[in-house]
C-alpha cells in the first residue's frame, strides 16, 4: 500500500469517490496500488502507448476529454 490512501483518509476523503489523474506511469502506479482510480493523461513525455501499457481505467489525450471534468468534481 501506498501513501495515497491514508493521506486521502487523513483529510476525510472517501477513496472510492476519487481519482488519480497523472501522466507518468508512477501516477497510474500510485492509483493501482491503493484501490483508486486511475486516469493517464497524455499531455507529458511519456508516449500514450507506454501509458496504456500501465493500464489505466482510462486513457485520455488531454483533460478536454468528454467525462473527465466529471471526475475532478
Amino acid at each position: 500500500q501506498g501513501r495515497v490512501e491514508p493521506t486521502l483518509q487523513m483529510a476525510g476523503v472517501p477513496v472510492n469517490d476519487k481519482s488519480v489523474l497523472g501522466d507518468h506511469p508512477n501516477d497510474v502506479d500510485a492509483a493501482q496500488r491503493n484501490g483508486i482510480r486511475s486516469v493517464a493523461v497524455c499531455t507529458g513525455v511519456v508516449p500514450k502507448i507506454e501509458l496504456q501499457a500501465c493500464g489505466p481505467d482510462l486513457v485520455v489525450d488531454d483533460l478536454t476529454a468528454v467525462g473527465v471534468a466529471e471526475l475532478l468534481v
